[in-house]
């Protein structure tokens, strides 16, 4: 049963987060991409097609927490620790890129939330690693 309708619940989360302009509705869909994504294939929300979408989300103050929740679950899902490595290193360096895990004198409290959470969970993420 996984294998016929996973697919098409991930497909429902990027449709529900590429065209639905409902704060509350998008937070709903990632808390459940955060809830599921230790259950389903990795593959299906860490590609070229999902994590941009829910990078974008970690931008927008209105839906950051559950954006952040969202890629604390991915990382933290149970995998080999060579896989878990690389996708922790592309997410980190797709979130350096776009300046969602840096803070300044000038940054606000919504910005400095975010970062440390993503670091924090980045950081348990590789010091877990280390050790397997």
């Amino acid at each position: 049963m996984r294998d016929l309708c996973i697919p098409q619940i991930v497909q429902s989360w990027w449709t529900i987060l590429e065209r639905c302009s409902d704060v509350t509705a998008q937070c709903l869909c990632l808390d459940a991409v955060a809830a599921f994504v230790d259950w389903i294939d990795v593959e299906l929300v860490a590609n070229d097609v999902f994590v941009p979408l829910v990078i974008a989300r970690l931008g927008n103050k209105d839906i950051s927490e559950a954006a952040v929740r969202a890629v604390s679950a991915l990382i933290q899902k149970g995998m080999p620790p060579s896989k878990k490595l690389s996708l922790v290193t592309a997410l980190t360096d797709v979130m350096r890129n776009n300046h969602l895990i840096s803070v300044n004198p000038n940054s606000d409290y919504e910005d400095v939330l975010r970062a440390g959470s993503l670091l924090s969970a980045v950081g348990s993420v590789l010091i877990d690693t280390y050790h397997k």
